[in-house]
Protein backbone atom coordinates (compact mmCIF):
# COMPACT_ATOMS: atom_id res chain seq x y z
CA UNK A 1 0.00 0.00 0.00
CA UNK A 2 1.40 3.36 -0.95
CA UNK A 3 1.45 6.39 1.31
CA UNK A 4 -1.21 8.00 -0.88
CA UNK A 5 -3.48 4.95 -0.65
CA UNK A 6 -3.04 4.81 3.13
CA UNK A 7 -3.74 8.53 3.42
CA UNK A 8 -6.95 8.20 1.38
CA UNK A 9 -8.10 5.09 3.25
CA UNK A 10 -7.45 6.75 6.60
CA UNK A 11 -9.41 9.85 5.61
CA UNK A 12 -12.24 7.66 4.35
CA UNK A 13 -12.28 5.48 7.47
CA UNK A 14 -12.24 8.41 9.89
CA UNK A 15 -14.34 10.72 7.70
CA UNK A 16 -11.90 13.42 8.74
CA UNK A 17 -9.62 15.48 6.48
CA UNK A 18 -5.98 15.04 7.43
CA UNK A 19 -3.57 17.94 7.75
CA UNK A 20 -1.30 18.79 4.82
CA UNK A 21 1.84 17.55 6.61
CA UNK A 22 0.52 13.99 7.02
CA UNK A 23 1.22 12.74 3.48
CA UNK A 24 4.88 13.92 3.41
CA UNK A 25 5.33 12.41 6.88
CA UNK A 26 3.86 9.09 5.70
CA UNK A 27 6.08 9.07 2.61
CA UNK A 28 9.11 9.57 4.85
CA UNK A 29 8.08 7.15 7.60
CA UNK A 30 6.29 4.25 5.88
CA UNK A 31 9.37 2.61 4.30
CA UNK A 32 11.07 2.19 7.69
CA UNK A 33 7.81 1.04 9.31
CA UNK A 34 7.27 -1.52 6.54
CA UNK A 35 10.85 -2.75 6.95
CA UNK A 36 10.45 -3.01 10.74
CA UNK A 37 7.16 -4.91 10.40
CA UNK A 38 8.70 -7.26 7.87
CA UNK A 39 11.67 -7.94 10.16
CA UNK A 40 9.36 -8.52 13.13
CA UNK A 41 7.22 -10.94 11.11
CA UNK A 42 10.33 -12.81 9.95
CA UNK A 43 11.61 -13.08 13.54
CA UNK A 44 8.19 -14.25 14.72
CA UNK A 45 8.15 -16.97 12.06
CA UNK A 46 11.60 -18.15 13.13
CA UNK A 47 10.47 -18.34 16.76
CA UNK A 48 7.34 -20.28 15.78
CA UNK A 49 9.39 -22.75 13.69
CA UNK A 50 11.80 -23.19 16.60
CA UNK A 51 8.93 -23.78 19.01
CA UNK A 52 7.29 -26.32 16.68
CA UNK A 53 10.60 -28.19 16.34
CA UNK A 54 11.08 -28.22 20.11
CA UNK A 55 7.53 -29.51 20.58
CA UNK A 56 8.10 -32.30 18.02
CA UNK A 57 11.32 -33.32 19.76
CA UNK A 58 9.55 -33.36 23.15
CA UNK A 59 6.61 -35.38 21.80
CA UNK A 60 8.94 -37.85 20.06
CA UNK A 61 11.07 -38.26 23.19
CA UNK A 62 7.97 -38.86 25.32
CA UNK A 63 6.59 -41.52 22.97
Amino acid sequence: MTAEEFHSALQEATNFPLRSFVLPYLKHTLPSLQRDLSNAARANNQIRRSHKTAMRITVTADS
